[in-house]
C-alpha cells in the first residue's frame, strides 16, 4: 500500500471509529459483510476478509462503504443519540428495536441503504422485522440467532440484486419492497401459534413489557400515548410481589403462576406506583383511576382480582396483538 493511500485508509478508519458511538467495530464489520458477501460467523471474519479483500480498490471499496454505514450503524443501535435517517417514523422504529434488544436483522438495513432503497421502504421493512421479532422471538421464545442466517440470506439477495434468495432458482432481479415483506411474512409464526402464546406470556423484562403494554394501550385510542420513560412509567404488578391477607384469592401457587403473566401488568406513573405498592385490590383501584393510563383506569371497572381475570385480560390483549402485529 502507498503511503498516500495508507494515510487516506488510516483517515477514514479513524472516521468510521468515531461514528461508531463505542459500538464493537468487529461486530460492525461482520454486519457488514452478511450484508453483501458470503455469511461469516465472527470467529471466521478476518479470514473471509483475507480471502476476499486482495486489491487496493477491495479495500478502497471496503472502507468507502463502511464509512458510509457507520452513522447508520449507530443509528440502529444508538438510536436516542444518533440520527442517520431524515424519516421521523423510521427512527422512531429503530428505538423501539433497541427496546427489543434486536441486532440480527441489521444486514438487512445496510443493504437496504446501499442499494438506495428510499426510507420509506426501508420503514415499510422494519415494520415488517419488528412484527417478526415481537411474534417469533419475544412472545414464541424462538432463538433469534437461528434467524440470522435467513437475514443475512436476505441481506445479500438485495446487495446481488438476485431473487429470492438461497434458491437455485433466483434469477437477477432487484427485489422490491414487497418481495421483501412477502419474504419476511413467510418467516412469521401463524396466527394461531402466536395468539396461543401470547395468551400464557410472561416475561421478567421490563423494557420488553413496557413495550407491549404501551403498544396494546396506544392501540387504536385518540386520548393522551403513553410516552416511554422508564423514570416516569413503571411495571406496576396488579396481584403484588409480596402479597398479604388482603390477597384471599391466590394461595403461593398461583402468586408464583401469574405474577408475570402479562395479564397481570400495567403501567403506573412513578408517584402512583409507589403509592401502590403492596395493597389490596380495592385499595389500588383508588389510585388506578387517578390514572391517566387508559389501561390501568379499566381496571377499575373490575369487582375482584382473580387467576380468572388475570387470564381474561390476557386473552383481550392477545386479540389486540394480532391487530398490532399482524402477519400480513
Amino acid at each position: 500500500m502507498a503511503q498516500n493511500d495508507l494515510l487516506s485508509a488510516t483517515e477514514t478508519w479513524n472516521t468510521i471509529i468515531d461514528n461508531l458511538d463505542n459500538i464493537d467495530p468487529t461486530k460492525f464489520i461482520r454486519y457488514y459483510w452478511n450484508s453483501t458477501k458470503r455469511f461469516a460467523r465472527e470467529k471466521d471474519l478476518f479470514k473471509a476478509l483475507r480471502t476476499d479483500i486482495t486489491s487496493q480498490s477491495d479495500v478502497n471499496t471496503l472502507l468507502a462503504n463502511l464509512r458510509s454505514l457507520s452513522k447508520v450503524c449507530a443509528a440502529i443501535l444508538h438510536p436516542d443519540d444518533n440520527k442517520d435517517f431524515d424519516l421521523t417514523e423510521l427512527n422512531e422504529r429503530l428505538i423501539e428495536m433497541q427496546k427489543l434488544d434486536a441486532s440480527s436483522y441489521i444486514p438487512i438495513i445496510f443493504a437496504l441503504r446501499l442499494q438506495n432503497y428510499s426510507e420509506e421502504d426501508i420503514n415499510e421493512v422494519l415494520k415488517a422485522i419488528e412484527t417478526l421479532v415481537v411474534r417469533n422471538f419475544v412472545v414464541s421464545g424462538l432463538v433469534a440467532n437461528k434467524y440470522e442466517l435467513v437475514f443475512a440470506q436476505i441481506a445479500r439477495s438485495i446487495s446481488d440484486k438476485t431473487w429470492p434468495p438461497n434458491s437455485d432458482s433466483a434469477s437477477s432481479k432487484k427485489p422490491t419492497k414487497d418481495d421483501i415483506l412477502k419474504k419476511l411474512y413467510s418467516l412469521m409464526v401463524s396466527d394461531e401459534e402466536f395468539i396461543n402464546n401470547f395468551r400464557i406470556f410472561n416475561s421478567k423484562k421490563n423494557a420488553v413489557i413496557r413495550y407491549l403494554l404501551r403498544k396494546i394501550n396506544n392501540f387504536d385510542i385518540n386520548e393522551t400515548k403513553i410516552v416511554d420513560d422508564s423514570n416516569r412509567v413503571h411495571v406496576e404488578h396488579i396481584l403484588p410481589k409480596k402479597i398479604n391477607d388482603e390477597w384471599i384469592n391466590f394461595n403461593d401457587e398461583d402468586h408464583e403462576t401469574y405474577l408475570w403473566r402479562l395479564g397481570n401488568l400495567t403501567l403506573l406513573g412513578q408517584e402512583y406506583n409507589n403509592r401502590a405498592k403492596n395493597k389490596g385490590f380495592d385499595k389500588k383501584k383508588e389510585i388506578y383511576k387517578k390514572s391517566e393510563i387508559k389501561m390501568t383506569r379499566d381496571l377499575v371497572s373490575i369487582d375482584d382480582w382473580t387467576t380468572f381475570t388475570i387470564v381474561k385480560r390476557q386473552e383481550d390483549f392477545a386479540e389486540i396483538a394480532l391487530k398490532i402485529w399482524p402477519r400480513n
